[in-house]
């Protein structure tokens, strides 16, 4: 068993089809039911159910996944420990982040601040939401970039930089005249960000707090949910950041009616120490989201 065939299982787990999986890994579908069918070979049990045209995990494949989920976390913990290790101490820093450092710009300065700092070992990891929660409370991360409405509850000190919206995402051939309101997306079959997700959390607490019952086609992750879209077999919920990280023609983002604008912040650990270094590099990459055009 390899930490590469494991990140493979963990894929087809989570976009429910070899094929969409093999092409975020960016290999062939053939390869990519090879390595699963050896790693099943090895545990000697049958991950996917092959029966249906989506791949679905059986039972025993439900209970691996949470624990190559475990593993990996466990992996990618030790290789930034290593990166500690091999830096001179205080000269290290690990920042984890969703996948929106493009739509806010922020690659940019990141890039800038990493070369006027040569003597510090930077690591930015762009990862999903439960990769960013695992390595903020396993002191992997010295920050991490979200949504607040990830560290709701949480021991967690948040600094707000940005901001972000919910909208509701359709065909182009089909896009309403106007905001439309969660009773009226709720007529028509939904697809959502997976369950984990903050923003499914939130989608759902707007849909209980009016009384509303959705019609949930699946859950799925962004790229996903806009094949559904352009197939015009669902309308998407997702957060505005979240589509302009992805390729989306076709499709057309229509604000919410009363829109749900919520803030991204910089999170860290209760108990952690803000250095001079994390307020410098944090600094930077407020003033570059604050020359986005703000949210109409």
């Amino acid at each position: 068993m390899t930490f590469e065939q494991l990140e493979y299982f963990i894929a087809v787990a989570e976009t429910d089809t070899f094929y969409t999986a093999a092409d975020i890994l960016h290999m062939t579908q053939s390869a990519l039911s090879k390595q699963i069918m050896k790693l099943e070979k090895e545990l000697d049990v049958q991950l996917f159910d092959r029966t249906h045209r989506s791949a679905q995990l059986t039972y025993a494949g439900k209970v691996f996944y949470e624990e190559a989920q475990k593993l990996v976390l466990e992996y990618r913990k030790t290789l930034n420990r290593m990166e500690h290790i091999k830096s001179p101490v205080g000269e290290a820093l690990s920042i984890g982040t969703l996948p929106i450092l493009d739509a806010f710009g922020l690659r940019r300065p990141l890039r800038e601040f990493k070369a006027g700092h040569t003597d510090t070992r930077i690591t930015i990891d762009e990862v999903e939401e439960q990769e960013l929660m695992f390595g903020l409370d396993s002191d992997i991360y010295d920050f991490v970039i979200g949504n607040e409405f990830m560290f709701t509850g949480r021991g967690f000190t948040l600094s707000p930089f940005g901001e972000d919206e919910l909208i509701a995402v359709f065909p182009e051939d089909r896009e309403p005249l106007a905001p439309v309101s969660l009773p009226l997306i709720a007529d028509h079959p939904l697809c959502l960000l997976n369950s984990y997700t903050a923003t499914c959390r939130l989608c759902m607490k707007l849909f209980r707090e009016q009384g509303i019952t959705p019609d949930i086609l699946r859950s799925a992750r962004v790229g996903q949910i806009l094949q559904l879209v352009r197939s015009g077999d669902a309308i998407g919920l997702l957060s505005r950041m979240s589509l302009a990280s992805h390729p989306h023609a076709g499709v057309t983002a229509v604000r919410l009616d009363p829109p749900v604008i919520f803030n991204l912040v910089f999170a860290a650990r209760d108990d952690s120490t803000e250095s001079l270094l994390i307020r410098e590099l944090q600094e930077r990459l407020s003033a570059a989201c604050r020359l986005l055009k703000p949210l109409t």
